[in-house]
C-alpha cells in the first residue's frame, strides 16, 4: 500500500486494529452464545453429553488494547482428555459415542465443527464432556 503521508498510514493502522478488535469480539460472543445453547438441559439430555459452566467473561483493558476472555469452571480431575484414551481398550466405543453426540447436535441445528479435536472432549466412565464452542454454528456452513 502506498500512503500519501504518515497520517494516512496511522488512520489505516487504526482501522486494521479496530477491524481485528471487532472480529475478535464477534468470535468470543459467538463462542459464548453457542456454549450457552449447548448448556440447555433438554439438549444435553437428548444428545447424552455434558458441558462445563462459563463462570465469567469480559475484557481486560491494557494500555494499548482490550483482551477478551472466557473463564470456565474447573473440570473435575476425574475426567480425562479423550487424547489420553485413544490407545486404550474401549476408545472405539467412546469415539462412536462422540459421533452420535455430534450427529444429534447437528439434528438440533448446533454444529460444533471441532469435535475432531480430541482436546475438546473429556471422558469419565460413560460420561462425555464437550468444550470449546468457538467454531460452532447454527448451520453446516462450517463443515
Amino acid at each position: 500500500m502506498n500512503y500519501e503521508n504518515d497520517t494516512d498510514m496511522e488512520v489505516n493502522d487504526i482501522i486494521q486494529v479496530k477491524n481485528k478488535y471487532y472480529i475478535n469480539l464477534a468470535k468470543i460472543l459467538s463462542e459464548i452464545y453457542f456454549h450457552q445453547e449447548a448448556q440447555k438441559d433438554w439438549l444435553k439430555t437428548s444428545c447424552s453429553y455434558k458441558t462445563i459452566q462459563i463462570k465469567q467473561y469480559g475484557f481486560i483493558n491494557t494500555i494499548k488494547f482490550k483482551t477478551f476472555y472466557i473463564l470456565y469452571e474447573k473440570l473435575n480431575e476425574e475426567y480425562s482428555m479423550l487424547m489420553s484414551k485413544l490407545n486404550e481398550p474401549g476408545c472405539c466405543e467412546i469415539v462412536k459415542k462422540v459421533e452420535k453426540i455430534n450427529n444429534c447436535l447437528k439434528e438440533k441445528d448446533l454444529y460444533h465443527n471441532d469435535l475432531g479435536n480430541p482436546e475438546n472432549i473429556f471422558v469419565k466412565d460413560d460420561e462425555i464432556v464437550i468444550i470449546d464452542f468457538g467454531e460452532a454454528r447454527a448451520n453446516n456452513s462450517g463443515e
